[in-house]
């Protein structure tokens, strides 16, 4: 090759539903946390156990039973990237060496092909995503809880909330403003943790909508000049129902709620603040892309 890369990345056809988007946070969680390599995996809460004829727990206390949700998180390699300093690899001969760092994918595209059965769990999932979007998508509005957010809440000692959002939509979000499309936050509730979160992303912000969500939606599509039928809406519940139905695509996570599937004209493979903000974007993009 004449010059030796900085990075080497290594992907395994395997993992079929590896995006693009997922190679890229791999190799930004590698350069951003200065480390030497890198790779994809998805968070497990799983007990283990080992030894058929004598069990014992291997992550956990058989003795003090936990509920999933109280357990620190692991992370399960999915097979799917990798990337080394390349200088590194040569030398140790492997992928994992000096600091290694993880990219977390959502769990819905991280499954591997190894048997017949994996395949037809794979081509089901693709099938989630074969849908066509709006012709041209010029706006995208997002719920907040149970879209940026995994729809949980932390509660401190004196009463704050805080919620855990994904670092992987920023990006998403950022690509998305730098193609041209209009974006906001439309949230029922009010809470400072939505503010402070669409200032960092650079969101307009619209909080307290209580039931008036969708004549705030339908109100700023005008305000901008904005087609119905050209935007995108994301939620995940009964009160955002009205928005899907009104939007030329309604987008939900994979755990939305029943009432807001049921009306949703497009389900994506990752959960809220799991990935699924970051997917949208993506696949945005990629059409965005291949209609260019």
């Amino acid at each position: 090759l004449g010059e030796s890369p900085d990075l080497t990345v290594f992907l395994q056809c395997t993992s079929p539903l590896t995006r693009s988007g997922d190679i890229d946070d791999c190799i930004r969680t590698l350069v951003e946390a200065d480390a030497d390599s890198a790779f994809t995996a998805t968070e497990s809460h799983r007990f283990i156990w080992n030894d058929k004829a004598n069990a014992t727990g291997v992550n956990h206390d058989g003795a003090e039973r936990r509920r999933r949700q109280e357990i620190e998180p692991e992370y399960g390699e999915n097979g799917a990237v990798y990337v080394m300093r390349t200088r590194g690899f040569l030398k140790s001969r492997h992928r994992f060496f000096g600091k290694t760092v993880i990219s977390e994918m959502p769990t819905t595209r991280s499954w591997e092909i190894d048997s017949p059965e994996d395949i037809r769990i794979v081509q089901a999932l693709a099938a989630l995503s074969s849908r066509n979007f709006p012709v041209e998508v010029r706006a995208v509005v997002f719920d907040f809880d149970g879209v940026m957010t995994d729809n949980a809440v932390y509660l401190s000692e004196d009463g704050k909330e805080s919620v855990r959002c994904n670092r992987g939509d920023g990006w998403g979000i950022a690509r998305l403003r730098d193609a041209g499309i209009r974006m906001a936050v439309m949230s029922s509730e009010l809470n400072p943790v939505v503010h402070a979160r669409c200032e960092k992303l650079g969101l307009e912000c619209f909080q307290s909508l209580g039931r008036d969500k969708v004549q705030k939606f339908t109100a700023w599509c005008r305000e901008h000049d904005l087609d119905l039928a050209h935007t995108v809406y994301v939620g995940n519940d009964a009160n955002d129902v009205d928005c899907l139905a009104a939007a030329g695509m309604g987008v939900v996570p994979a755990d939305a709620h029943r009432s807001a599937r049921r009306v949703a004209d497009w389900v994506l493979a990752g959960e809220g603040g799991k990935g699924a903000v970051r997917e949208l974007c993506d696949l945005i993009l990629e059409k965005t892309a291949d209609d260019g």
